[in-house]
């Protein structure tokens, strides 16, 4: 990529970060297909045992932070909330979905990169015909 960056400029970044930002939404694509529901079991089982390490460093005092009231249950505050909280249950987060598929995008730098070596030249050669000073041009 040094090299490729010293004769062609910005465009060899250019062209890389233009693959990046294709590879990005089939990532998110694949993680999206793989099934929320499978992702979100995992990420609740992940989310719990954080939770408990951490209360069994810094044990709490209150048993919930918002405890259960009849004005509750005249509003209809809390059946709502359990039942958003029961709804979503099954689903991962939009953030972990999001970073899973950033992970994944991440691993394919080996693809993305020989890629990028193999298009560049070819796609600044064109550039070049059509006028754009790219580069340091070879002397005929």
């Amino acid at each position: 990529m040094r090299t490729l960056s010293r004769e062609y400029g910005w465009a060899a970044l250019g062209i890389y970060f233009f693959l990046s930002a294709l590879d990005f939404p089939f990532c998110f694509a694949a993680v999206r297909l793989m099934g929320v529901d499978r992702i979100g079991h995992y990420e609740h089982i992940v989310v719990g045992s954080v939770k408990n390490a951490i209360s069994k460093i810094w044990p709490s005092t209150e048993k919930d932070a918002r405890p259960h009231t009849e004005e509750d249950d005249e509003i209809g505050i809390a059946d709502d909330l359990e039942e958003a909280q029961k709804a979503n249950k099954g689903e991962a987060s939009i953030w972990t979905q999001l970073a899973l598929a950033y992970a994944i995008h991440k691993s394919f730098i080996f693809i993305r990169v020989p890629l990028t070596v193999a298009v560049t030249p070819k796609i600044v050669k064109k550039l070049r015909s059509w006028g754009w000073n790219i580069g340091k041009r070879k002397p005929n």
